[in-house]
């Protein structure tokens, strides 16, 4: 498997194994999931291009991956906080907003986000003061019982911009 992997790209298998295995804080993906998730789109992006470099390559496969099992995780929570609905529970023991940001599952989701969108503000490239800002909110979900792409990684400048509040 130290051929050319597809038609559509120039990468080999080692090519993939020593990019996981050369950085800092390695990757929970394996070359094999890499590979995976390629074959299955012809090594082809969303426009129907090549992928330019190894690091796009692993980085969307990674992101899906990872993304998925976070979609895993949360279907209890999400069937749970159904349940405390139908029940007429969540009038009941609903949090506050701001008090939810206390919680240790926001603590926990919060450090997760970090970790599969970046630690930078996804708007300017700050890296300091970093928020979560909820693209959309949706009726009786904790913060924390988000994906990763219903929320972005932004600086409080950025935050209080999107949100129009005056510096």
């Amino acid at each position: 498997m130290d051929n050319v992997l597809n038609v559509n790209t120039q990468f080999k298998k080692k090519d993939i194994d020593i990019f996981l295995t050369s950085r800092k804080k390695p990757y929970l993906i394996t070359a094999e999931q890499v590979i995976e998730y390629w074959d299955k789109k012809n090594w082809l992006t969303v426009k129907g291009e090549k992928i330019k470099s190894i690091a796009a390559l692993v980085n969307v496969a990674n992101s899906y991956l990872t993304e998925n099992k976070r979609k895993e995780c949360l279907l209890p929570a999400i069937d749970e906080t159904n349940r405390r609905n139908r029940q007429n529970e969540w009038s009941q023991k609903r949090s506050q907003y701001y008090d939810q940001l206390e919680m240790p599952q926001w603590k926990s989701y919060r450090e997760f986000i970090f970790t599969v969108r970046g630690r930078k503000c996804e708007i300017c490239g700050n890296e300091k003061k970093l928020n979560i800002h909820h693209v959309k909110y949706i009726n009786n979900r904790f913060a924390w019982e988000y994906l990763p792409s219903d929320v972005l990684v932004v600086c409080e400048s950025c935050h209080r911009n999107i949100h129009k509040i005056p510096h």
